[in-house]
């Protein structure tokens, strides 16, 4: 996914941006378990 993909289509960024932040908590958890 491209920068110019986010910029283009404010829907898709949003996503973007949902998905990020879920990715984030998964990170976080998967810190915490090791």
């Amino acid at each position: 996914m491209s920068i110019n993909e986010k910029t283009g289509n404010p829907g898709s960024s949003r996503e973007m941006e949902e998905l990020e932040s879920k990715i984030e908590q998964l990170e976080k958890e998967l810190m915490t378990e090791k």
